[in-house]
């Protein structure tokens, strides 16, 4: 699954990036959420009752999460237009397994409770990810 999401990722940079030289900047971004907005909203009847039992607490994370999830975007998408093989080893590099790593002995209920092999495959695999982000 992991290899199928890394793949279309560098796919959805690949066309980003030719996309880009046809199409204004924004008018690319606004349809690109657009079409992200209604494949997502069609996964809703499988989690209408999930959504009916969320708190504010929750409702104001998740639309926290989605806020820095679109500024994000759009930062690298600003990248993939002017250089993707950069920007793609830049947004590759796994920032969010560090903050995972960091913040775990807080919330021990959210940690996956693996061998301390796979930790150790995961933090040998940021180490060359963030290495060979850099080299490039």
């Amino acid at each position: 699954m992991c290899l199928a999401s890394m793949l279309s990722f560098a796919l959805m940079a690949m066309f980003f990036k030719k996309a880009s030289t046809e199409v204004p900047f924004w008018t690319l971004n606004l349809w690109y959420f657009f079409s992200a907005t209604v494949f997502t909203t069609l996964t809703i009847p499988f989690f209408k009752k999930d959504i009916k039992t969320l708190d504010k607490n929750q409702l104001s994370n998740v639309s926290l999460l989605a806020l820095v999830g679109v500024l994000a975007n759009l930062a690298a998408n600003k990248a993939y237009t002017a250089n993707i093989s950069i920007s793609t080893a830049i947004t590759s590099i796994p920032l969010s397994m560090a903050i995972v790593i960091l913040i775990a002995p807080f919330f021990p209920k959210l940690s996956e409770h693996h061998t301390w092999k796979v930790y150790l495959v995961r933090i040998i695999a940021a180490v060359v990810l963030v290495y060979a982000g850099l080299k490039l």
